[in-house]
């Protein structure tokens, strides 16, 4: 198995003394690597594929662990080499002090920054069974907001997304927050009016979600339009989608229905129940 043999190398050149550039092109590695085996474009069966892909990543997340430690600058650090085509992401919050590196389907890890200097914490270190239904989901997170409040503390939400069999896809929008030299996890941020919530969740079917026909490369194809959390400019107003089935199309944009949430300085409270956005 080659890619054992190449992958021990990078591995072992985590210790030694890297650039940031050096870094990311090990990420990079990883990542486009465990991205052809999940689209099986690897000629090996079924198994092979599974067990090389948990291995790979694994490798990758150790790999993240070290260099996150051992590199706070990596918490900055501008990745631009990194598609996220390759199922993996790496948002920064706009303070610069709390950034989440994801891997689809397989792990989360958070690196951020305390008063006595930059740490980490694993939020799920899966990969998870995406063909059972009612395996635990391992969250892809996309997007960091801040959010700061009156009494000086910021709060973080991390969008992201999980998928599993039969097609579902769930959209999660998760908050932290860092006091002292802790990361605090599930702080109670959205008031919908009868009680507190630490995060906001949807569940949808593909088959909830509007389609058009498109044509790419001389081929036809599928263009879904999955709804998100939408935040407004100022971050005052937040989108909360729902009722996906019910969407209907005008003018061939599909409209939703949100939930609105206004920011009052200490929560996003839920203030209108039902309003219809068309999304470009």
């Amino acid at each position: 198995m080659l890619f054992i043999v190449i992958l021990f190398s990078i591995t072992n050149g985590a210790s030694a003394q890297q650039s940031l550039p050096e870094i990311e092109k090990s990420i990079l590695t990883y990542c486009k690597r465990i991205h052809s085996l999940k689209l099986n474009l690897i000629p090996e069966n079924a198994k092979t594929i599974e067990d090389s892909s948990r291995y790979l990543s694994n490798q990758l997340l150790e790999y993240l662990k070290e260099v996150c430690i051992q590199y706070p600058e990596l918490l900055t650090y501008d990745f631009k080499g990194i598609s996220t085509e390759n199922g993996f992401s790496y948002p920064v919050s706009s303070d610069k002090k709390f950034r989440i590196y994801s891997l689809m389907n397989d792990f989360s890890l958070v690196q951020y920054k305390t008063n006595s200097g930059v740490k980490i914490e694993v939020l799920n270190d899966g990969p998870v069974d995406t063909n059972k239904h009612d395996s635990a989901s391992v969250w892809h997170y996309t997007h960091i907001h801040d959010y700061s409040l009156k009494n000086g503390a910021v709060i973080y939400l991390a969008s992201g997304e999980s998928s599993r069999q039969p097609p579902m896809i769930e959209s999660m929008l998760s908050t932290f927050s860092i006091e002292g030299d802790t990361l605090t996890k599930e702080i109670p941020f959205f008031n919908k009016k009868e009680k507190l919530l630490t995060h906001l969740q949807v569940l949808y079917r593909f088959s909830d979600v509007p389609t058009d026909t498109v044509i790419g490369n001389g081929h036809f194809g599928i263009k879904r339009h999955f709804p998100d959390f939408i935040f407004s400019p100022d971050k005052k107003k937040l989108f909360v989608p729902f009722v996906f089935k019910h969407a209907t199309a005008t003018n061939g944009k599909p409209i939703y229905k949100f939930f609105v949430y206004k920011f009052n300085g200490d929560q996003l409270i839920l203030n209108k129940r039902n309003i219809d956005i068309i999304v470009f």
